[in-house]
């Protein structure tokens, strides 16, 4: 879905460019005593690396030995700010969590992502019902009036679709 994403219809496959998936996990999923996992993928039948630009890294979230990494997954964990290893980051988290101004500040850009989410999910309910509608052979006009949507909008949602399909 990544590659999707970053493509548009007649978009070359050698334009995509490199793409990182970084998962944080709370604990070591892999077992292995390791603060990070590079996952590659590789082809077994012609024992060589599928070179395709993607790459996958699960970092340890519960590795919190003396490296960087591991005083970084310490910081995120910790509860209060006087606990942390990097004072940058203990002076943000202050700012955000003891300040009036950076609570308010917080909780401000919390209640937009909450609505932003809301919105998203609301668009989506809207595109989905589109395509039932078209699934059933429901005119444009028709689907425009039943989605509270224009008939230009109704043919972006058509066309924005068939170009991440494309």
């Amino acid at each position: 879905m990544i590659d999707v994403d970053s493509m548009r219809k007649s978009t070359d496959w050698d334009d995509l460019p490199e793409s990182y998936v970084i998962f944080i996990t709370e604990n070591n999923i892999f077992g292995a005593d390791q603060s990070v996992y590079h996952i590659d993928r590789y082809i077994k039948e012609t024992d060589s690396y599928f070179e395709d630009g993607a790459h996958i890294i699960y970092v340890n979230g519960a590795s919190e030995d003396d490296t960087d990494l591991g005083k970084m997954m310490h910081d995120f964990r910790c509860a209060s700010a006087d606990d942390m290893y990097n004072k940058k980051w203990a002076e943000r988290v202050r700012y955000f969590k003891q300040s009036e101004e950076g609570v308010s500040k917080m909780c401000k850009m919390l209640e937009d992502m909450r609505n932003e989410a809301a919105e998203a999910a609301a668009w989506q309910t809207k595109v989905q019902s589109v395509f039932r509608w078209l699934a059933k052979g429901v005119s444009l006009e028709d689907i425009a009036e039943g989605e509270d949507l224009t008939v230009k909008e109704v043919k972006e949602i058509i066309e924005q679709k068939s170009t991440q399909v494309s």
